[in-house]
């Protein structure tokens, strides 16, 4: 109907404006740098790969299989991130999150990974 796609029109226009995708690929870089320091301290992912903010980190060997605990780990922290397939979580915020909060987002995803790292070393040493 033409609401519709009088909204899609808006949209698509606000996609694709230059400044909205330099703002998408700058903070697409803050989450992959992040992650990746992540890991550099975890050991979590094999391979974070993606296009702008849209990122799928593959788990690592000793994580395959934990992408939902991970989401749950997340989830109970407030932040909502997917599982895209049981070896892979996916990043996929709003295109239009402000820097601010996708730094507490990020911070809250540390929190909630770096206390199931824990848990899961824990229970390996019981094992």
């Amino acid at each position: 109907n033409p609401i519709v796609t009088a909204v899609a029109g808006a949209a698509f226009r606000k996609i694709n404006d230059p400044e909205m995708m330099k703002q998408v690929l700058t903070k697409g870089l803050l989450i992959k740098k992040h992650l990746e320091a992540l890991n550099e301290e975890l050991s979590l992912f094999e391979v974070i790969r993606g296009r702008g903010m849209m990122l799928g980190a593959v788990l690592a060997k000793a994580w395959k299989g934990k992408a939902s605990s991970m989401v749950a780990a997340c989830q109970e922290n407030g932040v909502l991130i997917l599982v895209a397939g049981p070896d892979v979580i996916r990043f996929l915020p709003p295109l239009n999150i402000s820097t601010s909060e996708l730094q507490t987002g990020l911070e809250l995803v540390t929190r909630a990974l770096k206390k199931l790292h824990k848990i899961e070393l824990t229970l390996s040493k019981e094992t």
